[in-house]
Parts: C-alpha cells; structure tokens; sequence
C-alpha cells in the first residue's frame, strides 16, 4: 500500500510538473514577437538563412507572447533540422531528377497533385533513413545494381 501511495506522488507531481502553464493574455505585438524569435534564431543557427517579411509598424493583437514565442521557436527549430515525414524532396543524380514524398507508410506508391508526381518513401525505408535529417545541398548515396551512386538534395518542401 506503501509503494502504491509512492507511485500515485511521484505521478501528482510529474502531472503538476508536466502541465502545460496557464495562458496570460495580453495586447502585444505580433510583429515585435516574430523579430524577437527569429533573432534568437538567428543567432542559435548561423548556418541556416532566415528570410522575414513583416510591415514597420505594430501589429497590435491579444495573445499570450510567451507561449507564442515558444510554439514559433518549435516551428522554426523543427524546419531548420531537416527533411521529415511529410517533406517532398528532390534529389538529381547524372542530369536525373526524382522526388520523393516522405510519408509515414505505402512506400514505393506514386502519389501526384496533377502536375507533378512523387514516389512515396517511408521514413523506416533505407532511402527514408538516409534522407531524415538532411537539407538541400546535403549528398545521399544511393545503391542501385552497379553500385551507390551520389545524389545532391536539391530541394525540401
């Protein structure tokens, strides 16, 4: 019973630790916010070019700026690593051009949007596994019957 009272503490406190904080709202500037997270960005992740457009003056608006600027960090983080599930890429090898859409499951399908087309590729598959992570410029190698071949990523969308 002892242990039983242990666990169900130890469970209270992680919840109370865990949860996420109440929201604080308040007029504040959308734009002032957005500068601010991507200057940070800028200065944590030299390497990557961070292209903003937003007008001079305020945008005034009611929203809780902490909690903003965190999900606005996680978004930007989350595209500065790398292509994941749900990314299309294009990969050229010799002249050759090919995308691949990242998805969770039916590899190998052909997925198109009418104009053009993209060979479905899980992030489990071999291809999947070399291309998470990386960004465009990054070189794959790829086996094919006479051996890997070096693919350059020449874009992530």
């Amino acid at each position: 019973v002892r242990q039983v009272d242990d666990i169900k503490r130890m469970v209270d406190e992680f919840s109370r630790f865990a949860r996420m904080p109440k929201a604080v709202i308040a007029a504040e500037d959308v734009a002032d916010t957005v500068r601010q997270v991507v200057f940070l960005m800028r200065v944590g992740h030299a390497d990557i070019d961070f292209e903003v457009e937003l007008p001079a003056e305020a945008m005034p608006a009611r929203f809780d700026r902490r909690l903003i600027s965190q999900a606005l960090t996680n978004v930007l983080k989350n595209a500065g690593e790398g292509i994941a599930a749900g990314a299309v890429v294009t990969l050229e090898a010799d002249g050759r051009r090919a995308a691949y859409l990242m998805g969770p499951q039916s590899g190998g399908l052909e997925a198109t949007d009418g104009e053009s087309a993209a060979t479905v590729v899980t992030v489990a598959s071999p291809l999947g596994r070399q291309l998470v992570g990386r960004r465009v410029g990054d070189v794959v190698k790829i086996a094919d019957r006479l051996g890997p071949v070096a693919h350059l990523i020449e874009s992530v969308e």
